[in-house]
Parts: structure tokens; C-alpha cells; sequence
């Protein structure tokens, strides 16, 4: 074979996998790209990795953790998360920087399988996909998954979104362009936190109380994993408990845990009592909103340095780097604040203490019951000024930055239009 038929191949096969690329790009699963996207492209070594289900990605905010600690940290939790895929998600991630502390969150303890092939075990690509190939995402895949079939998908994700092309247009082809040769697409710069917007009294706080009898479950086993591997690649492995209101099984969990505790001797954070359910929950059953995300963080941070022994980073490349990152991230949540209509919404992003409020009252307004406990925990940060009678609106509500008391924005209500929080059914 000549050369010039060699470099004709070699030609052809390049543009082949140069354009295969380009498509399994614009196919992929954009929210976790978005969500990792920072974690790969971030020079950076954290400090912390959270690790767990939706409590931890709706529960957990770094920049917030950034900010009152000084602490570096990316949360790594997604929709259905088992600790099984936790402890290789940790791997993996330990694979680009090894962090001090892994923080891990319990929900699932009690389960007895690796992934839940009826219903959760394509959440898992939102984890692993974001991996390159390599022999550690090799031996997760063939652990997690017994599969053939199932383990030939999570090495090509191209043969899950193949069938997607009614997804196919010119903006995803820019957007591919943007991230792949120009790099401009806009990160999202939460460090893998997803912020829930939503106030939702629980339906119930009763507890169901399953037995637990002491058996040795696999997410049991594998939270041992966690703890082991930890241990030898100097890790601090703690694990946590995000409250949520629905709490059947929460019981066993934490039952299932203190086992752990007895024979590891492990860290854990129980913050059961840190939220107050009718302000801090996004839905009705799981999840905690913002407000509630940022009772937990502070816990987490305090209970970090004071018994994990992390101190603020003081190194001016850190410091520089993620004080340009909270800025990104005051402006993305100025616009979260300018974007928001409802009020009792608007309240629950005034929860973050880099903001203050003036509210002027008029035509006989008042706030609802859950709208005044709202305020109530803002303290000083929130002022009422009440007025006879105003043509324009009965509530306008100036916001502004806490550290210049720059104007944010301001917003204006109507009583007729404004909707009550739903309650317990």
C-alpha cells in the first residue's frame, strides 16, 4: 500500500471520528454535561465532593459554602443516585482531584441492589457518561451492571440517544460549535447545585416505621467501600442526612446507619431539626427549596471546620479564581430574583444573605401567614413601611446587594394577583 493511500485513509478515519464526535455530541444528555461541565473544565482542587440522590443536588450549595467558609467544594449529586454508583461516582471523580472530605448522603441505605433496572438505573448515564472511558469507568460499569447489553450502552451512549434526531437543530449544532471549538458557551456557575424555586407545605409529617432487623444490605456493603477507599487514599469520609417530610423508611435508614457508626466509626451529620418544613420544602414530599438548601450548607460548613479541621483557602490563585466564581454566581442569582414574579417566591430567594429588602404596604395589604414566617427569619434584612393608599400597587418590594446596597430591582404586586402557597391536602 502506498503512502499516499495510507495518508488517504488515515484522512478519511479522522473525519470519520471527528464527525461521529461532533453528532454524539449534539445528542448527548445535556443536563448533565451542564452539571459537570465546571468539574472538568475547572483547574481547581476541591476541597469537598458531595455525593448522593436529588436531596443532595437540590440540598447542597457550594458557592453558599464558598462564601461563609472559604471552603472549595462541587456537588456531584444526581436524580436516583444509589450508593453503590456513588462510591464509583467518587472513584472517578477522585481520578481528577482527590478531595479532603467526601460527604455522602444515607438516602438508600436500606435498599438491597446496586441500580433498579425498572426504574432508576438510566439516571446512572447522568454520572458516568460525563467519564472518559478508561479502565476504572470500565470496572464500574461491569460491577453496576450484569447486563451485556445494558454495559455495551454505558461504554457507547451513542446507542441510548441514537434515536433522538427529533431533538436535532441548528442551535444544538451552534451551541456543540460554541462549547467544542469556541468555548463560550456560558457555564452554570453553581458547582452542580440545582436550586429549586418552590415553596410547599408537606402533606404530612408522619413517619412510617419499617423494621429493621440488622441484615447486611448491599447499599450497606458499598457504603463500607466508601468508607475504606477513603480511608486509604487519605480522604475524610462523612456521611449526612437531608431531611425531607415524607420519611417512610427514614427511620431505617438511620437505623441501618448507626450500625455503620458502631463499627466504623464514622462522621455523620443528622440534620433532621435544621429546616422548618412549611417555608424550606420545594414539593410536598422530597425536596428541599433554596431557602431550606442554605439552612443545611451552613450546617455542613461549620460542622466541616470545626470537626474535619478545613480552614478558609487564604493562596491567592484560589482565593482570586473563586472570588471571580461567586461574582458569576451573585449576578446569575440577581437574575434568578429579577426573573421571579411571585411573591412568595421572591421572598424565598431574599433568603440568601447577600440580599436586603424595603417593602411599602398600601390599600390595607398584608403578607399571608407563611409569607410573614418567610420575613420573620429575614430579621433586619427585611423593612415594612406602611402607606394609606397607593394607586399603583397595594406591595412593592425594593431589593438590593447587601454589600453596596446596589439596587437589584424592584417589584410591584397587585393583591388580586397574587396566589397563596398550597398547603396540606
Amino acid at each position: 500500500m502506498s503512502i499516499k493511500r495510507v495518508f488517504k485513509t488515515a484522512c478519511v478515519v479522522f473525519i470519520f471520528i471527528l464527525a461521529f464526535s461532533f453528532v454524539c455530541a449534539i445528542l448527548r444528555r445535556y443536563d448533565s454535561y451542564a452539571k459537570f461541565r465546571s468539574y472538568f473544565k475547572d483547574k481547581t482542587d476541591y476541597d469537598v465532593l458531595f455525593l448522593g440522590t436529588s436531596h443532595v443536588l437540590n440540598g447542597v450549595n457550594p458557592m453558599q459554602l464558598w462564601n461563609e467558609y472559604g471552603i472549595t467544594s462541587y456537588n456531584m449529586g444526581w436524580n436516583c443516585n444509589t450508593i453503590p454508583a456513588d462510591y464509583w461516582q467518587l472513584r472517578l471523580a477522585a481520578g481528577k482531584t482527590k478531595p479532603k472530605v467526601a460527604v455522602i448522603d444515607i438516602l438508600g441505605l436500606y435498599d438491597d441492589i446496586k441500580v433498579d433496572y425498572s426504574s432508576n438505573y438510566v439516571f446512572v448515564h447522568g454520572i458516568l457518561d460525563q467519564f472518559p472511558l478508561s479502565t476504572e469507568k470500565t470496572r464500574a460499569i461491569c460491577d453496576l451492571f450484569d447486563s451485556k447489553k445494558t454495559r455495551f450502552e454505558f461504554f457507547l451512549p451513542f446507542t441510548l440517544y441514537h434515536n433522538r434526531w427529533q431533538e436535532f437543530s441548528l442551535k444544538k449544532i451552534r451551541n456543540v460549535f460554541n462549547d467544542y471549538i469556541l468555548d463560550k458557551t456560558p457555564e452554570i456557575p453553581t458547582k452542580g447545585f440545582d436550586p429549586k424555586i418552590g415553596v410547599r407545605v408537606p402533606q404530612s409529617f408522619l413517619p412510617y416505621i419499617p423494621e429493621y432487623v440488622g441484615r447486611e444490605t448491599v447499599a450497606i456493603a458499598y457504603a463500607r467501600k466508601i468508607i475504606a477507599y477513603c480511608r486509604e487514599n487519605g480522604i475524610i469520609p462523612v456521611f449526612m442526612h437531608i431531611p425531607f417530610s415524607e420519611q417512610e423508611k427514614t427511620i431505617a435508614w438511620k437505623k441501618a446507619f448507626e450500625k455503620i457508626i458502631a463499627e466504623e466509626k464514622v462522621d455523620f451529620i443528622d440534620m433532621s431539626s435544621d429546616v422548618d418544613f412549611e417555608i424550606d420544602q420545594y414539593d410536598t414530599d422530597f425536596h428541599l427549596n433554596i431557602s431550606g438548601a442554605g439552612k443545611i450548607t451552613s450546617v455542613i460548613g461549620s460542622y466541616l471546620r470545626e470537626k474535619c479541621g478545613l480552614k478558609a483557602h487564604d493562596d491567592e490563585r484560589t482565593v482570586s479564581k473563586w472570588k471571580s466564581d461567586y461574582e458569576s454566581y451573585q449576578n446569575y442569582y440577581d437574575s434568578l430574583i429579577k426573573n421571579q414574579t411571585d411573591i412568595s417566591l421572591t421572598l424565598l430567594l431574599l433568603s440568601n444573605s447577600d440580599y436586603k429588602a424595603q417593602a411599602l404596604l398600601a390599600n390595607g395589604f398584608d403578607f399571608s401567614v407563611i409569607q410573614k414566617k418567610q420575613i420573620k427569619e429575614l430579621g433586619l434584612r427585611f423593612f415594612e413601611h406602611r402607606l394609606h393608599s397607593h394607586g399603583d400597587f397595594d406591595c412593592s418590594i425594593k431589593i438590593f446587594r447587601e454589600k453596596d446596597d446596589s439596587l437589584v430591582c424592584e417589584k410591584f404586586y397587585r393583591k388580586e394577583f397574587i396566589t397563596e402557597i398550597i398547603g396540606r391536602e
